[in-house]
């Protein structure tokens, strides 16, 4: 799977939170209630563009447990709406993958990435969170996804 490198300055999020291990599929219900409520985002800066930002929690290993949220970027200056959540991502340097939204196992291409193609590259983790680009109006085929690297 071809990757490219790049540096991105930090810059914040606002969005809804998700905590658990996916096994239900019940993220797609969170892009769905997410959906719903992204015109209470003020200050967004690209309204054609959302984030799916994932953290680890110390339970991932035994539980599969993680957090996720769906969200838009935003002002550093914005108002977070009620049960929503601000996220101030760090500057850093990222391999960025194209990820068809056709992949049968999406999950699994998540985990080769991180099992079979960084190592294999020696490129080394520099953060506990990943996060997807979703490009709604100019590409529906490939989502981007973003891996903090040293």
């Amino acid at each position: 799977m071809e990757y490219t490198i790049i540096e991105k300055k930090a810059f914040s999020i606002v969005g809804i939170k998700y905590y658990g291990n996916n096994s239900n599929n019940e993220i797609h219900g969170l892009w769905e209630a997410f959906e719903k409520r992204i015109n209470e985002i003020e200050n967004r800066i690209n309204v054609t563009t959302a984030y799916g930002y994932d953290t680890w929690t110390e339970e991932i290993a035994t539980t599969g447990n993680f957090i996720y949220y769906a969200a838009a970027e935003v002002t550093d200056d914005t108002k977070v709406p009620s049960g929503m959540d601000l996220i101030k991502v760090p500057s850093n340097k990222y391999a960025v993958f194209q990820v068809p939204y056709d992949s049968p196992r999406i999950d699994k291409v998540i985990q080769s990435i991180y099992k079979d193609i960084l190592p294999a590259e020696g490129l080394e983790l520099n953060g506990d969170y990943d996060f997807e680009i979703h490009h709604q109006k100019k590409e529906k085929s490939v989502f981007y996804f973003h891996v903090p690297i040293k």
